[in-house]
C-alpha cells in the first residue's frame, strides 16, 4: 500500500513557492491557496485533477476565512471563491482536504528505546441522533447531561440568526456574542466546527436562549465526532451529516427537529478507527525506525477525574465529577504502560524491549468488521498511522519470537546518526552500523538508493521445540527477501539471525522520493504470527 500525496498539478510550473515571495499578480490560485495555509514557511504545491462539482457552504466558510486571514497577512487582496473557476473548485477542497488532516512527520517522542503510540477508537458509542422533521434520522454523539422534552422543536442554522456585525466567514461557528437572542431563543441551532472552543459555542447558544445544539465537523474531522459535555441538550455529528441537517433547513421554510436523549452502544462498528488528531510518521528524528509503534485506545475513554477541577476545566461550571470521557493520545498511552506492566508480571526476566517486540508483533490490522483499520475518513490507514496495528494484549502475553535489544545497541544506534557523546565510557566503532540495523521489530529504510541487507535477531519465548516459516508482503514496487526461510529453535531462550535484502524493482522508476510503500514480513509456526511492518521510500 502506498501513501500517497496528491500529483501536482500538470498545468503548473511551479514546484515550491516561499510566502514572502507571493504577490497580489499571482495567477496561481493554487500557491496562494497553500500560501494561505503555510503562512511563513516554504512549502509544496500539490493538487489533485479537478472534476466539475458544485462547491459546499460549510468548506466555503473555511476557505473565506482563510483568505480573510491571509489578507490580513498581506498575502494578497482579493481571492473569494465566486472568482475560482467552477471546474477548479473540487481541487480547492481537496487541497483543504490534504493540508488540514494530520501532516505527515509530525510525531514527537521517537526514540528507539521507549514505545510510541496512536490513538485509535473503541466499540462504544454515545449515541443522542436527531430527528428531523422530514421523519430523517441523523446520528449523533454526545455526553451532555441534559434531556429536551420529547417534541418537535424550531431549528436553524447560526449563519441565519447572527447579529448584524458578525463577519460572514465565521458566522456559521456560534462564536461569543455572534447569535441574536431574539433569533435564537427557544431553537435548535446547528452551529459549525472551526474557530473557537466547541464547549463556548454550546455556551453562546445558551445565552442567546438557544434550547438546543447540533454541532457539526468540518471535512477535515472526519468521522471522530465532538463528544462534549455541554451546558445545554446538544448532540455532535459527523460532516456528511451536517450537511443534510444544512439541506433540510434549507428546503423547507420551518425546520424542525428534536434531539433523542444519549444511550451507550456496545460492540459498535466499525471499531477500531484512527483518531484525526493523532500525530503521523515518519520519524522526524529518525526516519530508520518506524514511528509510531502501535495505537491503542484513546477515543472517548472513561477515566479518572479530579474532583479538584470541574467537568470541563471551566471556571463558572460547578458540575463535578470522579470519572470523565476523554480523548488523546494520553488516553492510549497508559493502555499499553498497563499492559507493559502486566507482561512484566507475567514475563519478570523480559527487558522493555523485549515486551515492546512483543506488544508490536501481535498487534491487530483488522476492524471488528474484518476489514483493515481505516482512518478518520474512512480510507485504509498504513503504519505511520497505526504503527504495527491496534494493540491485543492478550496475544502479546505469548508471541512466541521477541526482538530485543541491550543498552550498547542503542548506543551503537545512536553512533550511527552521529550522536557519539551521550556515554564517555563508550567508543563508537569507525564504521557503525546502519540506523536500520538496530534490532527493532519493524523496519523503516528512508532513501533507498538501489539495494540494502540489515540483520536482525529473534529470541524463542514459545514452545522449546518450534520451527518458524518467513511470510513477505513486499511494499509495492520492491523485492523483499527474508534469509534463512526457515528458523529452528531447540530450547527456549535461543536465539536467531537472519537477514532481511530489500531491493526497489522497475516498477516503481517514477515513485515520488518522498512517498512510502509499506509491506510486511511475518515468522509463523502454525500457532504464532510473529508480524513486523516495513516502509521503504526511494532515494
Amino acid at each position: 500500500m502506498y501513501l500517497n500525496r496528491p500529483k501536482p498539478n500538470s498545468n503548473s510550473s511551479i514546484d515550491a513557492v516561499s510566502c514572502q515571495q507571493i504577490t497580489t499578480q499571482s495567477t496561481d490560485f493554487y500557491v496562494i491557496l497553500q500560501a494561505i495555509f503555510r503562512a511563513e514557511e516554504q512549502v509544496l504545491v500539490w493538487t489533485y485533477n479537478t472534476t466539475k462539482t458544485q462547491h459546499d457552504e460549510i468548506f466555503i466558510k473555511e476557505y473565506e476565512y482563510l483568505v480573510e486571514r491571509a489578507k490580513r497577512q498581506q498575502l494578497l487582496e482579493d481571492l473569494s471563491w465566486e472568482k475560482i473557476p467552477v471546474d477548479d473548485r473540487e481541487a480547492v477542497i481537496n487541497i483543504m482536504m490534504y493540508i488540514l488532516s494530520p501532516a505527515p512527520a509530525t510525531l514527537s517522542n521517537t526514540a528507539p528505546w521507549i514505545i510510541t503510540v496512536g490513538a485509535s477508537s473503541i466499540d462504544r458509542k454515545f449515541l443522542a441522533p436527531i430527528v428531523l422533521g422530514n421523519g430523517m434520522k441523523i446520528e449523533g454523539q454526545t455526553i451532555t447531561p441534559y434531556n429536551l422534552e420529547k417534541k418537535m422543536y424550531q431549528l436553524v442554522y447560526a449563519a441565519q440568526i447572527v447579529n448584524a456585525d458578525v463577519p460572514k466567514d465565521t458566522s456559521g461557528q456560534c462564536l461569543p456574542g455572534s447569535l441574536s437572542p431574539e433569533a435564537a431563543k427557544g431553537k435548535i441551532v446547528l452551529c459549525l466546527r472551526g474557530n473557537g472552543t466547541r464547549l463556548n459555542k454550546g455556551l453562546e447558544v445558551k445565552r442567546a436562549g438557544g434550547i438546543g445544539l447540533i454541532l457539526g465537523n468540518r471535512r477535515e474531522d472526519g468521522v471522530v465526532l465532538p463528544v462534549d459535555a455541554h451546558f445545554l441538550p446538544a448532540t455532535g455529528v459527523n460532516y456528511e451529516n451536517a450537511l443534510k441537517i444544512l439541506n433540510y433547513i434549507n428546503s423547507t421554510k420551518t425546520p424542525m427537529a428534536y434531539i433523542v436523549p444519549a444511550t451507550t452502544e456496545l460492540d459498535s462498528k466499525p471499531a477500531p478507527f484512527m483518531a484525526s488528531f493523532t500525530s503521523r510518521g515518519p520519524s522526524p528524528v529518525s526516519p530508520n525506525i518506524l514511528k509510531p509503534d502501535i495505537t491503542a485506545p484513546g477515543l472517548y475513554i472513561l477515566a479518572a477525574w479530579s474532583e479538584a477541577s470541574s467537568l470541563t476545566k471551566l471556571a463558572n461550571d460547578p458540575r463535578m465529577v470522579k470519572y470523565n470521557i476523554l480523548s488523546g493520545t494520553s488516553m492510549s498511552c497508559p493502555h499499553i504502560g498497563a499492559a507493559s506492566a502486566l507482561l512484566k508480571a507475567i514475563h519478570p526476566t523480559w527487558s522493555s524491549a523485549a515486551i515492546r517486540s512483543a506488544l508490536i508483533t501481535t498487534a491487530e490490522l483488522n476492524d471488528n468488521l474484518g476489514n483493515p483499520i481505516t482512518d478518520e475518513f474512512g480510507k485504509t490507514a498504513d503504519p505511520f498511522q497505526f504503527g504495527s496495528g491496534h494493540f491485543r494484549p492478550t496475544k502479546a502475553a505469548d508471541p512466541g519470537l521477541v526482538y530485543d535489544a541491550s543498552y550498547t545497541d542503542y548506543l551503537l544506534f545512536l553512533c550511527s546518526i552521529g550522536i557519539t557523546n551521550l556515554d564517555s565510557s563508550f567508543k563508537c566503532p569507525i564504521k557503525p552500523p546502519s540506523p536500520s540495523n538496530l534490532n527493532y521489530p519493524s523496519l523503516a529504510i528512508p532513501e533507498l538508493n538501489g539495494t540494502t541487507t540489515v540483520e536482525r535477531k529473534v529470541t524463542n519465548v514459545g514452545g522449546s521445540k518450534s520451527v518458524y516459516f518467513i511470510k513477505v508482503k513486499p511494499p509495492p514496487g520492491f523485492l523483499v527477501t527474508v534469509s534463512p526461510s526457515i528458523l529452528i529453535f531447540n530450547q527456549v531462550g535461543e536465539t536467531k539471525t537472519f537477514t532481511i535484502t530489500v531491493k526497489a524493482s522497475s516498477v516503481n522508476k517514477g515513485m515520488e522520493k518522498d512517498k512510502y510503500a509499506f509491506g510486511w514480513y511475518t515468522w509463523f509456526d502454525g500457532i504464532h504470527s510473529v508480524q513486523s511492518p516495513i516502509a521503504v521510500s526511494l532515494a
